[in-house]
């Protein structure tokens, strides 16, 4: 049985919208991750606004190879 993580990523309220809204999109996007929850939500700041949108999602059973 292959290992499975959990891991997170922060992302800002216009990326949210644009591409992971909807959970068919999801598949095959690359975004930056973390094993940290809290870490996760420097990655939402929206350059556009100057502000951090605080957006988490946690993406689950991810494969190893999925970050190679």
């Amino acid at each position: 049985m292959e290992k499975t993580y959990t891991v997170y990523t922060g992302l800002s309220k216009s990326s949210y919208d644009k591409n992971w809204k909807h959970k068919y999109l999801i598949k095959d996007r690359l975004t930056n991750v973390t094993f940290d929850e809290d870490f996760a939500v420097d990655y939402s700041y929206d350059f556009n606004t100057g502000k951090y949108d605080d957006i988490i999602l946690e993406l689950s059973n991810v494969p190893l190879n999925a970050f190679i």
